[in-house]
């Protein structure tokens, strides 16, 4: 499953789309941005109960660089806390490739204007 739902999506596609028109694709990058910017909030509310998660279980006192309590604190996470972790960073890198893409197409699409 993509971690961009089909409302984001979508309409960076179109975005993309060489055989639309310049006005056509600066509509998409206006929908893919607003799409973008609700899932993004939902995404936050989300990453926030699993920092809650982390937090309640002693992330502060787990220390990355070793690894006997970064196996003790992935262990205490569990499976289903260890799945959002993971969901939680590809959601956050696809929300970056979004971002990055309507930048660089807005710029593409504007740069012969000035």
């Amino acid at each position: 499953m993509a971690p961009l739902p089909s409302q984001v999506l979508r309409p960076l596609r179109d975005a993309l789309s060489l055989h639309r028109r310049r006005t056509a694709r600066l509509r998409s990058i206006d929908a893919a941005r607003e799409a973008l910017r609700s899932f993004k909030a939902d995404a936050e509310v989300t990453g926030d109960s699993v920092d809650a998660r982390m937090q309640a279980i002693g992330m502060e006192y787990a220390d990355p660089s070793d690894r006997a309590e970064a196996a003790a604190f992935l262990d205490r996470l569990g499976e289903s806390g260890r799945k959002a972790l993971a969901k939680r960073g590809r959601v956050a890198a696809a929300i970056f490739y979004a971002e990055s893409t309507i930048a660089w197409l807005e710029w593409e699409l504007t740069r012969d204007e000035s």
